[in-house]
């Protein structure tokens, strides 16, 4: 699980200007199997009029930062949704879809759109098997977790959690081999500039471009 500052203050405001008089459906109506007794709350699905803004927003957000392209290798941004929380909705522990809009889910994410003092609860909390991780973002964070880790969003008390979510199909198909080269852009980005150590930089580089060539798909 890494956290990053995706959107400004302005960014969030675009959005939400976006969602004025948008349809929120029962989220229960986009959910799988058992997932529909599990999930309580409202969302704005991809193929809503109001997504036809919001969704080039964010590709080009995820497309300019550095940190999460190094960290996520991301190839496609899949099916974004704008999920509402208030007063008593909650998603108990599931796992998300393994595909979906036909492609491959690796990593999930959640884009906060609004600040941790407008609710009480919804937390989003994952299940690592040995501890349980607890995250509550701030306003244009973004969130992004393995899609095979099982989570849940607490229930909201009082105010409104809202929150864009959706899933990455990525360049890198195990997180083993991302962790790996996520670590290893870390520590090319610290020798950068350094002139005592540039052809050993190289080297590193052209390794770095091997494993990257290595384990793309």
């Amino acid at each position: 699980m890494k956290v990053f500052q995706l959107l400004s203050e302005q960014g969030v405001s675009l959005i939400r200007s976006y969602l004025q008089g948008a349809e929120f459906i029962d989220g229960r109506k986009a959910a799988v199997g058992k997932a529909v007794r599990k999930k309580k709350n409202t969302q704005l699905m991809v193929t809503e009029p109001a997504m036809r803004n919001i969704v080039p927003l964010l590709n080009k957000r995820f497309a300019a930062h550095n940190d999460i392209n190094a960290y996520a290798q991301p190839k496609k941004l899949v099916s974004p949704r704008i999920s509402s929380y208030r007063e008593g909705d909650h998603y108990d522990w599931h796992v998300d879809m393994a595909t979906m809009d036909g492609q491959r889910t690796d990593l999930s994410y959640t884009i906060f759109l609004n600040e941790k003092k407008d609710y009480e609860g919804g937390d989003l909390q994952m299940n690592y098997g040995n501890h349980v991780a607890s995250a509550k973002g701030s306003v244009g964070q973004v969130l992004i977790y393995p899609t095979a880790v099982q989570h849940r969003v607490t229930e909201v008390t009082s105010g409104e959690r809202l929150v864009v979510v959706g899933w990455i199909r990525s360049f890198i198909k195990t997180n083993e081999h991302r962790n790996l080269l996520y670590q290893m852009a870390i520590q090319l980005a610290k020798l950068q500039g350094n002139p005592d150590v540039e052809q050993e930089l190289d080297e590193l580089q052209a390794c770095y471009q091997g494993l990257l060539r290595a384990f793309s798909e």
